[in-house]
């Protein structure tokens, strides 16, 4: 019996000490749960409180070692370190969690968007969308909405970083849809998407966001988040001419952003210009002057500017003339960096363009060889066939085979023929470029590199199509104009016309007519003052009529085949390959007529008229 009673007494003893386990463990999660829940609570706010509580509830959970809970407070502490800048330790913890061979699908999800929001802050956008890709493709069940909100609301905010405000209107719009009962995180989405809605024009909308928004930051106290709303409704309104309103949102950014110790440059510019347009001139200088010291770049321009209208206003022309030319000097400094930072991107992309040529010329050869091997190929199948078979179907074969050798060839050889054309004028211009910047011309220089940066995008966007429109050719041909009057100091004028009766759409070939127009320039009007250039495209019968006429000296000969003078970018053999290539690819027959005085040079060029096919265009959030 005695021994009875001590197993019995053991169990039992075993059974309440299970009891007080689970007991303590519970209350362990309920204080662990509580002090995440501060954590979250002050996150927006106060960010060092919000960092004392979840190292609390880290302490705590090494008493229970679950798994899936202590994941969860890496995820969640790896999100405060990341705003506070200790992306390593922040990045660490994270890696802890992807390491783990078994965790819960919402805390994985958490984890992934995080470490989007690590890359997002390090501004590595690729790896951000691809992390915040990771964690929606994971948070697909209801249960994990919330987080899944979250990542839409990322992508989001890159896409409008990256300027693409139709797609981040698209997920923003999709986070707002999954955003539940989350009305912190709604709050924010909304915050930025009034953002995208100003940026695209939209202020109606976007102050109507940014109210919703505002009357959840005030709900939850997120005095940080206010104080942006009231500073972008101050923009809003000012945008509509509504100077009361705009003040009135002003100050309340300001109050807001002086106890935050946050820049109140912007804000101060805005409530000066507010007062300025009031006709207020004194409040408007109080509020330019606190404004002045932290303001650089372009806003420092924005603000002396004002500085000089208020003066002016006042009378005072003496301190508005020292404000302007303040303006200007800023202005400059501005320009001249912007300038640089294009002539070396410019020689950058240049550089790069040439050896990317180099590139594909090689693999255009490659292509070539490729492509002849298999036909020969072809042909030794076709010529046993041929014995096998009749002598008819060996023909047949023999004749499809050689043909099919003769396209490849042609448009193999139409790809060079465009590939060997672009690095002339990229090498021109960067010449022209550098020539004005050795001279110190700097606004030639800058509308010099601003009609440039347009041709070498039309030339690149164009280079690897049979056909653009007509108005993509003009508009290449005027930027080229551009560029060879600011060479020749303006000394001719020129003028592009497309008539009325031609459809926009019709199109021609590219890099075509350019080398006919620089003939026109560098040789009709050399040495010539109120030179004058014409180009017009129009419609005559099935064709495109294409007429380009000069008052230049001309040419003695009106055979295009036996001119001398001409330029060589004109390259005759290339012209004649091009037309010939373009007639057996594509049935396009294509044909040049010159004519040459005393009077002038008129070049016309007759296109079959062909239109763009115009397809469905389908767009992918």
């Amino acid at each position: 019996m005695k021994k009875c009673y001590f197993i019995v007494i053991i169990f039992s003893s075993f059974f309440v000490f299970g009891q007080k386990a689970r007991v303590a463990d519970a209350t362990t999660l309920e204080d662990i749960e509580k002090y995440l829940r501060k954590s979250k609570e002050f996150k927006t706010s106060q960010i060092d409180s919000s960092l004392f509580f979840v190292n609390k509830a880290i302490t705590l959970s090494q008493k229970i070692k679950d798994v899936n809970v202590n994941a969860k407070l890496r995820a969640h502490k790896a999100g405060i370190l990341i705003v506070t800048g200790e992306y390593e330790e922040a990045e660490n913890l994270l890696n802890q969690n992807i390491k783990l061979v078994k965790i819960d699908s919402q805390i994985l999800g958490m984890t992934y968007n995080n470490m989007g929001n690590l890359f997002h802050y390090k501004q590595d956008f690729e790896n951000a969308v691809k992390y915040y890709v990771q964690a929606s493709n994971i948070l697909t069940q209801p249960e994990n909405i919330a987080v899944l909100s979250k990542a839409f609301a990322n992508i989001g905010s890159i896409h409008a970083r990256l300027g693409n405000s139709e797609k981040a209107i698209l997920y923003m719009t999709k986070a707002l849809d999954n955003v539940g009962q989350d009305d912190r995180l709604k709050m924010q989405v909304l915050a930025n998407l009034s953002g995208v809605y100003y940026d695209e024009k939209n202020v109606d909308k976007a102050i109507t966001v940014s109210h919703e928004a505002e009357e959840l930051a005030k709900t939850y106290k997120s005095v940080s988040v206010l104080g942006l709303i009231y500073s972008n409704l101050c923009r809003y309104y000012l945008y509509k001419e509504k100077y009361n309103t705009a003040i009135e949102y002003g100050k309340k950014a300001l109050s807001i952003k002086k106890n935050q110790n946050q820049n109140t440059s912007i804000v101060t510019n805005n409530l000066g210009y507010a007062f300025l347009q009031n006709g207020k001139n004194g409040e408007a200088i109080y509020y330019l002057n606190l404004s002045l010291p932290v303001a650089k770049g372009e806003l420092r321009s924005l603000v002396y500017n004002n500085l000089s209208q208020a003066y002016q206003n006042k009378g005072d022309y003496k301190k508005a003339y020292e404000y302007l030319e303040q303006n200007i000097r800023v202005k400059d400094s501005i320009d001249i960096q912007a300038q640089r930072e294009k002539v070396d991107e410019l020689t950058e992309k240049y550089e790069s363009e040439k050896q990317q040529q180099r590139i594909n010329l090689l693999r255009t050869k490659d292509d070539l060889n490729q492509s002849k091997l298999k036909e020969q190929r072809n042909l030794i199948w076709a010529l046993a066939i041929f014995v096998l078979s009749t002598i008819g179907l060996g023909i047949m074969i023999y004749r499809n085979q050689k043909i099919n050798l003769l396209l490849n060839t042609s448009k193999i050889q139409n790809r060079l023929l465009q590939t060997q054309l672009n690095p002339h004028f990229l090498f021109n211009a960067l010449n022209s470029m550098q020539g004005f910047n050795y001279s110190d011309e700097k606004k030639k220089l800058s509308d010099y590199i601003n009609s440039f940066s347009k041709l070498m995008r039309s030339i690149l966007e164009s280079s690897d199509q049979d056909f653009i429109t007509i108005e993509e050719d003009a508009q290449a041909l005027t930027e080229y104009i551009n560029l060879q009057r600011l060479n020749a100091d303006e000394q001719f004028t020129a003028s592009v016309t497309i008539t009325d009766d031609l459809n926009q759409h019709t199109q021609i070939p590219p890099m075509f007519t350019q080398p006919f127009v620089e003939n026109a320039i560098i040789h009709g009007m050399k040495n010539l003052k109120n030179g004058a250039i014409d180009i017009t495209y129009s419609k005559k019968d099935e064709n495109l009529i294409l007429l380009i006429r000069d008052n230049g000296k001309g040419f003695s000969t009106e055979s295009l085949e036996n001119s001398e003078k001409l330029h060589r970018s004109m390259s005759v053999d290339i012209l004649k390959e091009r037309i010939t290539n373009l007639r057996k690819t594509l049935g396009y027959k294509c044909e040049i007529r010159t004519n040459s005085g005393d009077t002038g040079t008129a070049v016309t060029l007759i296109f079959p008229l062909r239109q763009k096919k115009l397809g469905v265009s389908l767009k992918h959030g």
